[in-house]
């Protein structure tokens, strides 16, 4: 009768040593071991005339290729091979897809332009980025629809890791160039959580500061909700997917009528299996 109950007990101190086992989350990227990310950004803005709703989707897949660090920071070249972007607005109906043989037609000509563009993202291991680099005929035309700090595109996918070892239930705060830099000249905060760990995947869970727009006379901006999840696979040290919402409320108060609108954006970012086999095979740890 005792052996079941002695076996059950060390199984439970075995999950226990698991659970308190520290961790530290690094990004891995050998050089010359090609991998492959894609961005997502989904946005819905919302009118009390439905008439007035716009939706836009757009989605950005890298094929990637990291060189030698320099100075403890890797420089990955990233390669836009495919674009794809939907926008329903009440002047604009566009659908493109870059993998289309036919050609691009209207606003987004430019962007067409961009496919197999390549940028030089300085990542460290703790995912801190560093100025992003893109062939210079292009930049007049990046800077006009990806914005001029071009960390914010990258920054779902390279996230940000403590510099220490974590446990499950550890937080830490931690800046982010996903939205640039606030109005008020800080970047994002934003507190992170291990919840889990299984399957050689980290679970963290975040909370973001969310970016405020400056002050209007007359009107009330709320943040209704603004988490998200990280999935690090351990193994290859990179991430499997991040996915942020950020739900936010603007309500006219001025003057006799009032009138609102709701924000909902959705970033994401996923691993994905590179179209040129990596040369020294997957990286371990």
């Amino acid at each position: 009768m005792l052996r079941p109950l002695l076996l059950l007990g060390l199984c439970a101190t075995l999950l226990r040593a698991q659970d308190d086992a520290a961790l530290l989350l690094q990004h891995i990227m050998p050089a010359g071991t090609a991998f492959a990310f894609t961005i997502a950004v989904d946005s819905k803005l919302e009118f009390e005339d439905p008439r007035k709703n716009s939706h836009m989707h757009f989605e950005l897949r890298f094929e990637a290729m990291p060189a030698a660090a320099l100075d403890g920071t890797i420089p990955v070249t990233c390669t836009l091979a495919r674009l794809t972007a939907t926008v329903e607005a009440p002047n604009a109906h566009i659908n493109y897809d870059s993998a289309d043989p036919r050609p691009a037609v209207g606003p987004l000509q430019k962007l067409a332009t961009l496919i197999q563009a390549k940028f030089v993202v300085p990542v460290a291991t703790d995912g801190t980025l560093g100025e992003v680099t893109i062939p210079e005929p292009l930049a007049l035309i990046a800077k006009d629809h990806l914005g001029a700090d071009f960390r914010s595109l990258f920054a779902a996918y390279f996230v940000p890791l403590p510099r220490t070892p974590v446990t499950i239930g550890s937080t830490w705060d931690l800046d982010t160039m996903l939205f640039g830099i606030q109005p008020s000249g800080v970047a994002t905060t934003v507190r992170h959580k291990l919840v889990s760990v299984a399957e050689g995947c980290a679970t963290i869970q975040c909370a973001v500061d969310a970016p405020k727009p400056p002050a209007r006379p007359g009107v009330r901006f709320e943040v209704r909700e603004a988490t998200g999840s990280i999935a690090f696979d351990l193994a290859r040290g990179r991430v499997q997917r991040t996915d942020l919402e950020l739900l936010a409320r603007a309500t006219r108060t001025g003057g006799d009528a009032t009138a609102s609108a709701t924000s909902h954006l959705v970033i994401s970012a996923q691993r994905e299996e590179p179209a040129t086999p990596s040369t020294e095979g997957r990286p371990g740890r």
